[in-house]
């Protein structure tokens, strides 16, 4: 798919007290192949009190693809709607906070839901 025609991506990743695995996490999603004007990462934590929103505030600072959004519920399911109510993209791809990610992940993702239209979900696989 041309680089013109390619969707806009809204990461959203759900977190708390992810400090020693969050930075690894986003950098391998800014160093994903897919093109950098057509990324956003939106991290939303929820109350983490081990020094990670101030990693990821320093990291936002230096990147503006990166938005630390504040989850008091502390729970997943309100930082996913969250993100979504923020996000600015047509597709939304969902990245924990300890994970990271193959450089075409996000790319191979796009891919895929172009190429099966009628598929609502795409995902890689996962090694633990």
């Amino acid at each position: 798919m041309p680089e013109a025609n390619q969707p806009f991506v809204s990461v959203i990743m759900p977190i708390r007290n992810e400090v020693d695995f969050i930075a690894r996490g986003i950098r391998s999603i800014l160093d994903n192949d897919y093109p950098g004007d057509k990324l956003e990462i939106i991290v939303v934590d929820g109350c983490s009190d081990d020094g990670t929103q101030e990693l990821v505030e320093k990291i936002a600072e230096k990147d503006s693809r990166v938005t630390l959004l504040t989850n008091p519920a502390k729970i997943v399911p309100t930082a996913l709607n969250l993100g979504l109510k923020a996000a600015k993209g047509e597709i939304f791809i969902r990245i924990d906070g300890h994970a990271e990610v193959p450089a075409d992940f996000i790319k191979n993702s796009v891919r895929c839901l172009a190429e099966h239209p009628d598929a609502w979900v795409a995902g890689g696989y996962i090694e633990t």
